[in-house]
């Protein structure tokens, strides 16, 4: 297949099967990751603005996308919270107690929830002849989640990198969904809002992406952008030109899959 970039639309006949990851593209945190990160450190006293975080944590993607796929499945999502502990919390001695405290924060106040317009754009999706799956780093509960809202009749498939023991970027993470599915890697394209682990992992197999990038935060990170002025952002055309992207269609709104995959 070629590049997503020089296709204007795909149809079921051509590519049966369409891949999501989960949270943060299919699910999503509320409060929100950035939002529960502030809470958090203004709870421990530390004066800081949510644009200071949300810089922090851009900077520290724009990090976790140029590290080698083996040491970022290693990082998991407690980079995010060592990096800023050594940022704002200096002074701690046990970063994993501290850490323990801060997910133990996160949890108690974060809830999963699916819009309602993603699971419209899914069932629509279907109806045109899609087959829909999740790969994600999650673990069994995630089929919970998925059963409480009644969702998962929407999926054939759901990956479970923690079950299989491969995740994301891990290539035999979408091997063994393609083995799952006893289809070819050019019946599938994989949606997901992680370029380090959803487009460099698909990328690894010859698998075609689709970067969903809501908060243009990896477009940002990408392009080691840390002020989100207008005057700096200009076109954020221009900055999916970057060298790493390139070829991989960048969508901003979940209903623009609608647009693609006719």
């Amino acid at each position: 297949m070629p590049s997503l970039t020089q296709i204007d639309k795909v149809s079921s006949q051509q590519v049966p099967y369409i891949s999501f990851a989960a949270r943060g593209t299919i699910l999503h945190e509320n409060p929100s990751f950035e939002k529960s990160c502030f809470s958090y450190l203004r709870n421990r006293g530390i004066e800081v603005s949510e644009s200071e975080v949300k810089r922090s944590l851009i900077r520290d993607l724009s990090k976790l996308n140029e590290m080698p796929a083996e040491e970022v499945q290693a990082c998991g999502i407690d980079y995010f919270y060592r990096s800023l502990i050594r940022s704002y919390l200096p002074e701690v001695e046990n970063i994993d107690e501290e850490l323990e405290r801060w997910e133990n924060f996160h949890r108690g106040s974060m809830k999963l929830v699916i819009p309602q317009l993603t699971v419209d754009v899914c069932e629509s999706l279907r109806e045109r002849g899609y087959r829909l799956c999740i790969n994600t780093n999650e673990d069994s509960r995630l089929i919970e989640v998925l059963k409480m809202l009644n969702l998962l009749e929407l999926f054939d498939a759901v990956l479970l990198g923690q079950e299989v023991g491969a995740l994301k970027p891990d290539p035999a993470s979408f091997q063994s969904l393609l083995e799952d599915l006893g289809i070819s890697v050019e019946q599938i394209i994989h949606v997901g809002d992680r370029y380090c682990t959803d487009v460099r992992g698909a990328q690894a197999v010859g698998m075609a992406s689709i970067l969903y990038d809501p908060l243009q935060y990896e477009v940002m990170a990408l392009n080691r952008l840390e002020d989100f002025s207008a005057e700096k952002v200009v076109s954020i055309e221009d900055l999916r030109k970057n060298r790493l992207i390139s070829g991989v269609k960048v969508i901003s709104r979940f209903e623009e899959l609608l647009d693609f995959f006719a």
